[in-house]
């Protein structure tokens, strides 16, 4: 299997145009975990009653750990619109699929979120786009930024900063260049 690239920021908002196009609620989820930075397991078992106020309140499936984080502007708009367009939904990104109308409440399937963000992002770029990719897009955003690696890796919920460089390929060309950045 491939292993999952981060698109670039400018990749991002074009996958979540395409997906946009395609069926709002995979755009929601992409454009949701830009700015969640989740695993998808967790992000699709959102809840409504998981989001108060400003703050988001989670138990990490992988990890077991609790999860507290304050949500920014664009999540709230997307949160507060889907629950505006689903007032009776349990989860944010609930199935519509005949398969489950009269059973129990279920989130969309990992599957399909990642077979939807893959074929969108076979229109927009070369790299290999999966249900992890905007959780990376932010990570290595974030770093590009001047974010410290140890404030990303507690975002990220990783159990030291050396497996996030890992994880957002920071590169030994990229070490090398640092340097050639700063002359003291």
């Amino acid at each position: 299997m491939a292993k999952t690239n981060a698109p670039t920021p400018e990749e991002a908002r074009a996958i979540e145009a395409v997906l946009r196009r395609r069926n709002e609620t995979f755009a929601d989820a992409w454009a949701l975990n830009l700015n969640m930075a989740l695993r998808i397991s967790d992000l699709l078992a959102l809840t409504f009653d998981d989001v108060a106020g400003n703050v988001v309140t989670i138990k990490e499936k992988k990890t077991g750990k609790a999860k507290v984080f304050p949500i920014n502007n664009r999540a709230r708009e997307i949160i507060l619109r889907r629950r505006a367009e689903y007032p009776e939904d349990k989860f944010l990104f609930q199935s519509k699929s005949n398969r489950v109308k009269n059973l129990e409440p279920r989130p969309i399937t990992r599957e399909a979120a990642s077979r939807a963000f893959s074929d969108a992002g076979e229109m927009v770029t070369d790299k290999n786009i999966s249900s992890h990719s905007a959780r990376k897009c932010r990570g290595r955003a974030l770093w590009e930024t001047g974010t410290p690696i140890e404030v990303i890796s507690k975002m990220l919920n990783h159990s030291s900063p050396a497996v996030t460089m890992t994880y957002l390929d920071i590169t030994q060309d990229e070490v090398n260049q640092t340097y050639l950045d700063l002359n003291i």
